[in-house]
């Protein structure tokens, strides 16, 4: 029994089948399941089948992709592949080494930035230095003597013996005298001037009265 050759129109590959039974008649290419007809003759003559013959492929110089060996520029990583590319990096380069960094602006921040911390500064300093004038200040009425100790990292001492006392004087402004505050001043009999001061303390005639009395106690 005899075969038929013939190819398949859709994918064109080579088939047989056999002549009494399938000549003339339709079936399923088994390749591509097309439907094609059986020829009636025994041998059909096979198209030649062209063979596209592959591209020339090379491997791109940036990314390593393939391309094709014609291509300028790859599809893959944007590259120029001829001169170009080579000429755009060397005028890069180039701007990069002749570009030399130059300094625009220098500035600091104004003075007036800081008006607030000035202000503030100029209303802590009275009272911090308030705070260390009264420190630094002792004042001492003993029954024998008048002591006046006064300095923070120096210090001076005035005194007095009670019976040495000449005059005892009190001086209050009108803030004092509101307030109840004042000085009390103490001149022995060996000066003329004032030898102890009490500065700025809270009820000078009370003090006063006070060092009177041990005058008096003394000189009797």
């Amino acid at each position: 029994m005899a075969d038929i050759k013939f190819n398949c129109q859709h994918c064109q590959r080579s088939l047989k089948a056999p002549e009494e039974k399938l000549r003339g008649q339709q079936i399923n290419c088994p390749t591509c399941k097309g439907t094609i007809q059986v020829p009636d003759c025994r041998t059909v003559q096979q198209e030649p089948v062209t063979t596209v013959p592959p591209k020339a492929m090379q491997d791109c110089a940036f990314c390593g992709e393939q391309i094709l060996l014609s291509a300028i520029k790859c599809k893959h990583c944007g590259e120029f592949l001829d001169d170009r590319t080579k000429q755009t990096k060397t005028v890069n380069t180039k701007k990069t080494e002749t570009s030399i960094e130059e300094t625009i602006y220098l500035g600091k921040p104004s003075w007036l930035n800081y008006f607030l911390h000035f202000c503030l500064f100029m209303l802590i300093l009275p009272v911090l230095l308030a705070f260390i004038d009264r420190h630094g200040k002792v004042f001492t009425l003993t029954n024998k003597r008048v002591i006046c100790k006064s300095g923070f990292l120096s210090q001076q001492i005035h005194e007095v013996g009670t019976k040495d006392i000449r005059n005892i004087n009190v001086k209050q402004g009108i803030l004092g005298r509101l307030l109840g505050f004042g000085t009390v001043e103490i001149a022995s009999a060996g000066t003329a001037g004032v030898e102890v001061s009490f500065e700025g303390i809270a009820d000078p005639i009370r003090v006063r009265d006070l060092i009177r009395k041990e005058k008096e106690n003394a000189e009797h």
